[in-house]
């Protein structure tokens, strides 16, 4: 019976290292609460740098979807210059899903929670310096001297061509990267 018991035991021990040897849990991710300043000297922070400003928020099934490709465009470019800057505008109660959704898909870059972007004082700040036209996902991307040198609200980006929009995306990163 003892034998039993012991082999149990051993059993039980042994199964649960083995279920603990999976795959690590995903490293955790900073957001920091943002303001059109905060966002401001972020962006002014990576001059020399090509930066990708991407709004979005967890409750924008079209954010969600294209949010994986900020993620791939950051591992595949940060080595050669690309600052990836990633910005919820999920209500201010909605901390912990932002948090969890970053966290999720690997978001290893500079993360903002912009809760009061609906304010009327931001609002008209931030619409006119991030082009902002009313609709998300948003992207900005700024070439190596800070200038603007693509936003989606210019060249919007439609469910049907999502793919394609990232393709030229990808293909415009590269380009504003091997410039010196």
């Amino acid at each position: 019976m003892r034998a039993c018991v012991r082999a149990g035991l051993l059993a039980a021990v042994a199964a649960g290292l083995v279920a603990g040897c999976g795959t690590p849990p995903p490293p955790d991710v900073t957001v920091t609460d943002a303001t059109h300043a905060t966002l401001d000297a972020a962006v002014k922070a990576h001059k020399g740098d090509v930066v990708l400003v991407d709004f979005w928020a967890t409750w924008c099934p079209p954010c969600v979807e294209s949010f994986p490709h900020l993620v791939e465009l950051h591992r595949k470019y940060a080595p050669r210059g690309l600052a990836c800057v990633s910005v919820s505008l999920d209500k201010a109660h909605a901390g912990a899903d932002v948090r969890s959704f970053l966290r999720d898909h690997g978001a290893q870059f500079e993360n903002f929670h912009w809760k009061t972007y609906r304010e009327k004082d931001q609002r008209a700040a931030f619409e006119d310096h991030f082009r902002f036209a009313g609709s998300i996902p948003h992207q900005v991307l700024y070439d190596r001297d800070g200038k603007i040198a693509w936003d989606s609200a210019s060249e919007p980006l439609t469910e049907r061509g999502l793919d394609e929009a990232a393709r030229r995306l990808d293909e415009l990163v590269r380009r504003l990267l091997d410039r010196r």
